[in-house]
């Protein structure tokens, strides 16, 4: 299926949760089925609102076409996406009351009512379309951690990627990279190289995969995808320099914030003296 269509979808998919969501709360706030003219009266001003809601979606990612693991951070873009939405209504109603419609109980109730609707309809009957199929990929790294990711992602039908193949760097010395790795990328139709790209004899296969650069494959930093897939930081990392590195900064971010937070306090106490 092309972008063009699964956009669409995604787009219809998201406009019908939120209609059935306005008339699930019209329905729990009164007690009673929804008659056609409420329902029109709050469908008009809801549908502007529809319009920045999906502007919402689109800045959030929700629209792009995702590679990596979509599906474990979905529920976290949609909750935060949902709550800009819900203030933004608020916002709407509060500066725009002629419409006549109090918004306090029935904008609380939409928006935990459209949370779960979109919830369900982006991560199980999405997957049921079947639009989003599972992108050919090729592990290249060492170790135990590319074990772990090899057996994590191949063993589990919520990723996107599905390593067709995998490189071991303590043995390419021993492997024919031509016929493993870029002969499998055409035969296969490859899509992602994961490839661990701290790693020293990862420089021998630079030259190979240089041409590929200008293809349609996308190279992902292993480390960067093993921390996204397991929330930690590779072991292989964990070592002096890094402690440094990120302690350093991390030291660098609470002294900017307690700087800014007590600037921004006083010029709110000067400006209200004067």
């Amino acid at each position: 299926m092309t972008n063009t269509k699964e956009h669409l979808i995604l787009f219809l998919g998201d406009i019908f949760f939120f209609c059935v969501a306005l008339w699930g709360t019209l329905w729990l706030r009164y007690f009673e089925i929804p008659s056609e003219n409420l329902f029109i009266e709050h469908l008009k001003p809801f549908s502007f609102l529809f319009i920045i809601w999906i502007i919402v979606f689109f800045i959030a990612g929700l629209y792009e076409k995702h590679t990596l693991i979509t599906i474990k951070k979905l529920p976290q873009i949609i909750l935060n996406a949902q709550i800009i939405n819900g203030l933004l209504t608020f916002l709407f109603f509060y500066f725009v009351p002629s419409f006549g419609i109090t918004p306090k109980t029935n904008v609380f109730i939409y928006v935990i009512l459209s949370l779960g609707l979109i919830f369900v309809w982006r991560n199980y009957i999405v997957p049921i379309i079947g639009f989003r199929k599972k992108q050919n990929a090729i592990l290249i790294g060492s170790g135990e951690e590319m074990k772990e990711l090899l057996n994590e992602v191949n063993s589990n039908s919520r990723y996107n990627l599905k390593f067709v193949s995998f490189v071991d760097l303590n043995e390419i010395e021993h492997i024919d990279f031509q016929k493993e790795v870029i002969e499998k990328i055409y035969s296969e139709n490859i899509r992602s190289v994961v490839v661990d790209l701290r790693n020293k004899k990862t420089e021998q296969i630079l030259p190979n995969l240089y041409n590929l650069i200008f293809s349609n494959v996308k190279f992902i930093d292993m480390d960067k995808f093993y921390e996204e897939i397991f929330d930690k930081i590779p072991l292989s990392l964990t070592g002096y320099n890094w402690f440094i590195e990120n302690i350093s900064s991390s030291t660098h971010l609470a002294y900017d914030f307690l700087k800014r937070a007590m600037d921004m306090t006083a010029a709110v106490i000067l400006g209200t003296i004067s």
